[in-house]
């Protein structure tokens, strides 16, 4: 399987306000295979300084969306669960605020990874806080 479309640059993923991480990942489809001929996403997350891998995984096909505002598939994988793992296990991963790391994904049929895509870079940060300009009235 060719490996899909990544941006170069990735929204900034953090953790939510009741602790939860969703790493939420845009794609396109590569022009040479349609939504049918995959079930998953493989993706792998390293550290920039390092390159050593913090994060393996394979998601489900039900982790896989289609948003038709901006005609583009995205696949959310869940952090929570492996950042509440004691440190010593070898599956803990918890993202640092601040640190970028480098990911790659690739389209998964059963048992089968196919190729990974180009680096792309991704920051983990601390949660937005909401704000407002005084005066400023919506359209």
């Amino acid at each position: 399987l060719y490996p899909p479309q990544v941006d170069t640059k990735l929204p900034a993923f953090y953790a939510s306000s009741n602790g939860k991480i969703i790493l939420r990942v845009p794609f396109h489809l590569n022009r040479a295979h349609a939504r049918e001929e995959f079930n998953g996403m493989a993706i792998i997350l390293k550290t920039v300084t390092t390159g050593a891998i913090k994060y393996q995984h394979t998601a489900n096909n039900g982790d896989i969306h289609y948003d038709k505002n901006t005609k583009s598939y995205y696949v959310e994988y869940d952090l929570t669960s492996v950042s509440q793992l004691p440190p010593e296990d070898k599956n803990f991963f918890a993202p640092v605020v601040g640190q970028y790391y480098k990911l790659q994904i690739a389209f998964a049929k059963d048992d089968y990874i196919g190729y990974y895509s180009s680096m792309t870079v991704i920051k983990y940060t601390s949660r937005p806080s909401k704000f407002e300009i005084s005066g400023l009235k919506p359209d």
